[in-house]
């Protein structure tokens, strides 16, 4: 008697592990970084989003990654596409105006009018939006932009 049967073939030898990945608004995720174990398949192994993945909004986004296999075998494998914006510094701090009083004629420092300057990022710089007229004395409303190390 002889037995014939079909060989096992790289899908049914092989279990891709999905692993949620989060993208930027806008961006193209890849398939490869939606599969924690790619390195560990077969060489020649490739992946692919099914169908595109809709990036415009944020959200969790399910999607199909199908991995292919050298000898020809694949398999789908869900997945999650997280889309999401980074946080910015500016997101994430909230500078706190202070007034100063100067001398006329005399030019104000933007940093002393930033009341909690030294706990914001490291890096951070401030400067005036505009110069600010001290020719005479009274109130003088100015407008202090803080940049932050990630350019926010």
């Amino acid at each position: 008697t002889v037995k014939v049967s079909k060989s096992a073939t790289d899908a049914d030898k092989n279990t891709p592990v999905a692993k949620d990945q989060t993208v930027e608004p806008g961006s193209t995720p890849k398939a490869e970084d939606s599969i924690a174990n790619l390195s560990e398949l077969p060489a020649g192994t490739t992946v692919a989003f099914k169908d595109p993945v809709d990036t415009t909004s944020e959200g969790d986004k399910p999607a199909t990654v199908v991995v292919t296999y050298p000898d020809g075998s694949s398999e789908e494998v869900p997945v999650t596409v997280k889309v999401s914006k980074s946080a910015t510094d500016a997101d994430k701090n909230t500078p706190v105006a202070k007034d100063q009083t100067v001398e006329p004629g005399s030019t104000p420092k933007a940093e002393d009018s930033i009341a909690n300057l030294s706990e914001l990022p490291a890096g951070t710089t401030v400067a005036f939006k505009d110069p600010v007229d001290t020719t005479g004395e009274g109130d003088k409303p100015a407008t202090v932009v803080v940049t932050y190390p990630d350019g926010s």
